[in-house]
Formats: C-alpha cells, sequence, structure tokens
C-alpha cells in the first residue's frame, strides 16, 4: 500500500544501516522498535534472537517498506529505502516470512515466482534440491507441473515452508531475510539451505531470525532484541557469558 515514490537504482548491495529506529503501529499505545541502531555490511550472516514480541518481525518488514519507516532510520547503500525504486529494491532482497504463501499455479511456476522470464525447470530443480524437497516432488503426479491449491492446501507445513525458502534461492538475491524460516525443517536440510546461503562463491548478505539457537550458532553477529530494543549484539560464546536474555533462551 505504500506508494513507490522513489527514484534512485542500487546495482549491488553494500550495506543496510538502520539508524535511531523507532516505530508505531497507528493502534499501538507505545513504540513497538525503540532506538534500534545497527549496521549490516554485504557477505555478513545476522541472527537475529528475542522472546516473542519484541519486535523481529516489524524489524524485518520495515526494512521491506512493508512499513513506512521514518525519514532516514533505514538505509540502504547509504539511500533512504524510501528512495529506491521498488523495482530495483525487490530485485536486491529476499524475504521470506512466516506466514507462508503459496499460489493456484504450478510448483515450478510457484518456486520461480518474481522472476520476470522463467528460468526454466533446471534451476528450479536445483533450488528444491538444496532444500531437500526434489524427491518428494518426483513422487507426486505430474511432478514440478503439478498444480497446488490455494495457499498449497495440498502440501505439508515443511513442504510449503521448503518451497518458499527455494523460491528465495532461485532469485540469488544479494540480500536475503529468513524471518524464522526454518522452524518446519529437519537439521540436515537447515544446514544445507544455511551452507547454500553462505557459499563463497556466490555470497549472500543473510538475516535470520530464528527460536533455534543451534540454527544461529554460526551467525557472523547475533542481535538479542527485548522489548523493541537491541540489547545486545555479539558471537554465541560472548552472548552465552555476558546476555541474560539470550542465556534464558539458550538453556
Amino acid at each position: 500500500d505504500i506508494p513507490d515514490s522513489g527514484t534512485q537504482e542500487i546495482a549491488t548491495f553494500e550495506k543496510l544501516e538502520l539508524k535511531n529506529l523507532s516505530f508505531k503501529y497507528a493502534t499501538s499505545v507505545s513504540d513497538v522498535l525503540t532506538d534500534v541502531n545497527l549496521t549490516i555490511h554485504a557477505g555478513e550472516t545476522i541472527g537475529i534472537v528475542g522472546p516473542v514480541g519484541a519486535g523481529k518481525t516489524t524489524l524485518l518488514q520495515l526494512i521491506c517498506r512493508l512499513h513506512p519507516a521514518p525519514a532516514g532510520s533505514v538505509l540502504i547503500n547509504g539511500i533512504d529505502v524510501a528512495d529506491v525504486k521498488r523495482a530495483s529494491f525487490t530485485n536486491t532482497v529476499s524475504y521470506v516470512t512466516q506466514d507462508v504463501f503459496l499460489f493456484s499455479e504450478s510448483i515450478a511456476q510457484n518456486v520461480a515466482l518474481g522472476i520476470p522470464a522463467f528460468p526454466g525447470i533446471e534451476p528450479v530443480t536445483e533450488a528444491a534440491r538444496v532444500v531437500n524437497i526434489d524427491d518428494e516432488i518426483q513422487r507426486i503426479p505430474n511432478r514440478y507441473d503439478a498444480l497446488l491449491g490455494e495457499r498449497g492446501v495440498n502440501l505439508s507445513g515443511g513442504q510449503k515452508q521448503r518451497l518458499t525458502i527455494a523460491r528465495a534461492l532461485i532469485r540469488r538475491s544479494s540480500l536475503v531475510m529468513l524471518d524464522d524460516s526454518l522452524s518446519a525443517v529437519d537439521g540436515s536440510t537447515e544446514r544445507a539451505i544455511t551452507n547454500e546461503l553462505r557459499q563463497e562463491s556466490n555470497r549472500r548478505t543473510v538475516v535470520l531470525v530464528s527460536h533455534r539457537l543451534a540454527t544461529l550458532k554460526h551467525a557472523d553477529r547475533i542481535v538479542v532484541m527485548n522489548k523493541g530494543r537491541i540489547e545486545a549484539i555479539g558471537t554465541h560464546e560472548n552472548l552465552v557469558r555476558t546476555c541474560e536474555t539470550y542465556r534464558r533462551i539458550n538453556e
């Protein structure tokens, strides 16, 4: 619903800056986020963790322009996100939400959603293999041409989640944000996905929200959020020693 008033384009992702970011929904009495400051550089893997209601999802949605952020508080490559053309922004950023949504199209078309021209079946199957769903698709009648019901009602929760992650992988976006999107996958699939995202040959910047600390242990930095604020930033080992909220989540 936010008008596309941006005039600038970004060719490659360099850094994301959050500067004194505070935000309140129209229906909220108090701020959901308060004075959030964070810089994420190209190639980093950043984990975000915190109790329910800490503001993690709202933070990602503000980065993705799903809500209007205060001017100058969310910058990509030094440019306010509101000043970036929507098409240029969406070519750079992929966001996998908690609410999985699949359309009444074929499996292949759902995976390739957002790519202007269908890339062919091989990139689709490659992305499906990474998220460990290709074998299951091969057992479905019509395989990748099989039509899905609205919101993927003929698939399990884990299958739907893996297909939406494949949708992000196939686009090879410079910045990938996963909002608790690995909760329904097993450990080996989770490792395959995170390894794919961190490959040096096609290194992407990854922002990973998760309640499973095993998912975040190998992040370059972990951001601990609590009550709409950043409580601490550090590695897993450092936070276990120094951050009470992180220790409680780790128990």
